[in-house]
């Protein structure tokens, strides 16, 4: 006869044999599990990594559900081999994740920002980083992977850097058209200068030559100095002892005035910096 301690003995001993039983099992699927993970790495599907390493971890936990004597050092070691290929996914997610928004910034390549400087406008290159600058910022966010996020942040330095160059380059060329056109002005000016050597014909002649050099010229586009040079000529010229002084309301149709020539410059359309 087997007495109830022999019984209850007994019974310990087939259900540990149970739960190890299980363990083998579920560390057989795990290894399965953990294997899938690895090949949809390596094919890009890190969608499906992240989902089979969900399916990983509810293993572990039925592993840890079993209480099993002795497997604290196993469980430990699973939830870090775990972790890593968390790890792994995110990075894998962040590569992907990365390498399209390079391929998108690609495709503006066809103009060499930094190189090729003959192709094309200032403006245009500054749109065409602007684009690129636009798919950075959409993307910066999203990564988590320190290595991939400095990447990124990077190069959108100098992408900002690029974008400081090309607009002091555009302000340059933009405020030397203005000075040449400034220096056009004062010489057209010079020649006609004075009613007492060429009467109406000579303030008309200042006239044409203010609205042709100076109205096109923006003065929002102008350093302080460039700027300077403008209101030394147009202040010297858009005078009584050169143009027409306002005499009443017909001021304004008479050639050569100085309410028809200010009309003249306010109707001219202004060049933009965007044309360079």
């Amino acid at each position: 006869v087997i007495s109830e301690a022999e019984e209850k003995k007994e019974a310990e001993k087939q259900l540990e044999e149970l739960r190890k039983e299980s363990l083998e099992k579920l560390d057989e699927l795990l290894k399965a599990k953990k294997t899938a993970v690895e090949k949809s790495l390596e094919t890009s599907f890190p969608v499906i990594a992240e989902y089979q390493l969900q399916e990983c971890e509810q293993v572990v936990r039925q592993m840890v559900s079993l209480d099993m004597p002795n497997s604290s050092n196993k469980i430990n070691n699973e939830y870090k081999a775990l972790q890593e290929l968390a790890e792994k996914i995110i990075k894998k997610k962040n590569f992907d994740l990365w390498t399209k928004a390079k391929q998108e910034m690609a495709k503006f390549e066809e103009i060499d920002i930094k190189n090729e400087r003959g192709k094309g406008t200032i403006q245009k290159k500054l749109e065409i980083l602007n684009k690129k600058a636009t798919i950075l910022q959409n993307v910066i966010p999203t990564l988590t992977d320190d290595f991939t996020r400095n990447e990124a942040l990077k190069k959108r330095d100098e992408f900002a850097e690029t974008a400081r160059s090309l607009s002091n380059e555009q302000s340059k060329k933009y405020n030397n058209w203005a000075l040449d056109e400034i220096d056009l002005c004062l010489k057209e000016c010079r020649s006609g200068v004075g009613w007492f050597a060429n009467g109406d014909d000579g303030r008309q002649r200042i006239a044409n030559s203010l609205v042709t050099h100076l109205a096109p010229i923006d003065n929002r586009f102008l350093t302080t100095e460039v700027s300077r040079a403008y209101n030394e000529v147009c202040n010297k010229y858009m005078a009584e002892n050169q143009l027409n002084p306002v005499k009443d309301d017909k001021s304004i149709n008479e050639q050569g005035n100085i309410l028809n020539t200010l009309k003249r410059m306010y109707e001219t359309n202004k060049k933009d910096i965007s044309d360079f």
